[in-house]
């Protein structure tokens, strides 16, 4: 028996936070003082399965009966763009001050591509590159959706476990996607765990049966575990391939559980309303505060303390906070909210 709609897995909320703060991580490990996770890359792999889930649980109902495809899509550019936009404006903004306005980076970022003109070719926002196989996976979710059964899709996570395997072995790992030359394996990536997501959230009420509710803690933990895994000399691609076919998902299903109390259910949801402005911010921030310390100390990010740069992670968090409240929260309601009708002007009577 299927969950009621308005059933909320507050825990995966918080786990997309511990995610983004994990790519957090890994960009700025250099001035965090720690190597980066093994395994940090992979966080990009849960956004993926996470997304197929959510949009389950939030679209399957009213896409098989009332919402159609087009007004699918929007929603999704909606829930997309502002952030997008703002760190776009800001990167710019950062480029144009030093002399080197990136116009054609912008331009290609509004429709999630890169600046083919950059050298090296790279997305003006980093870590957007992953933006643009959300939207591929979202398309054939929204406009074929009603033929998406149980073996279609588990055909796609098939197929592309496939695809997945040739990149572990032909590049020893699955960090690939955030460069032109290995941007099919983006979509690889993408088309494994989204669609893996949808089947997970379809058969959640067997696929989680096992899992207690008290373990909204310990998923987030594992998370972290299992992207800080470290791999033998040689076998770094197998492992990650078992984490994201088969640790993620555990994760995921564990997480789906379980009921956290008030407080943590709190800090769950502030975790997962920062992780989107978090994920697309972070790296800007992080380059304009580093291009203000040679400009007035001579010294980078990277040879500050880390009482200067926990204390950055900690603004970076809450300014993500922030954006969330006032400004994507607000302006995603405006977006989305029905526009009243313009009724047609009446002829005016002749004579008058």
């Amino acid at each position: 028996m299927q969950s009621p709609p308005k059933e909320q897995f507050v825990a995966l909320a918080g786990l997309r936070g511990i995610a983004a703060l994990v790519v957090l991580q890994w960009h700025g490990n250099i001035f965090l003082g720690g190597a980066p996770l093994p395994g940090g890359y992979l966080a990009v792999d849960f956004f993926f399965l996470l997304s197929g889930w959510v949009l389950a649980h939030a679209y399957d109902q009213r896409l098989a009966t009332s919402l159609s495809a087009g007004a699918f899509l929007r929603q999704r550019l909606i829930r997309l763009y502002p952030v997008l936009i703002l760190a776009l404006l800001l990167t710019f903004a950062g480029g144009a001050l030093v002399g080197h306005p990136p116009v054609t980076g912008l331009l290609l970022g509004l429709l999630f591509l890169p600046d083919f003109w950059a050298q090296p070719v790279d997305w003006l926002v980093r870590p957007a590159w992953s933006l643009i196989a959300e939207l591929a996976a979202n398309l054939p979710f929204g406009l074929w959706h009603r033929r998406l059964s149980t073996g279609v899709l588990a055909t796609t996570v098939l197929v592309a476990l496939a695809a997945l395997i040739f990149l572990a072995i032909a590049h020893g790992s699955l960090d690939v996607g955030h460069s032109l030359t290995s941007w099919p394996g983006l979509f690889a990536r993408v088309f494994f765990s989204f669609p893996l997501g949808v089947l997970l959230y379809r058969h959640r009420d067997r696929l989680a049966a096992w899992a207690p509710s008290w373990a909204a803690w310990p998923s987030g933990l594992l998370l972290v575990l299992v992207l800080g895994l470290p791999a033998p000399a040689g076998l770094k691609g197998l492992l990650d391939l078992f984490t994201v076919a088969a640790l993620l998902p555990a994760v995921l299903l564990l997480a789906s559980a379980a009921r956290p109390h008030r407080l943590t259910a709190r800090i769950a949801e502030g975790l997962g309303a920062m992780s989107y402005p978090l994920y697309l911010l972070h790296v800007a921030i992080f380059s304009a505060v580093n291009m203000l310390l040679l400009l007035f100390t001579k010294s980078g990010l990277d040879e500050q303390p880390l009482a200067v740069t926990l204390p950055l992670v900690a603004a970076i968090v809450a300014l993500s906070l922030l954006v969330d409240r006032v400004y994507d929260r607000p302006l995603r309601r405006w977006l989305a909210a029905p526009r009243p009708a313009v009724a047609p002007l009446e002829p005016k009577p002749a004579g008058r």
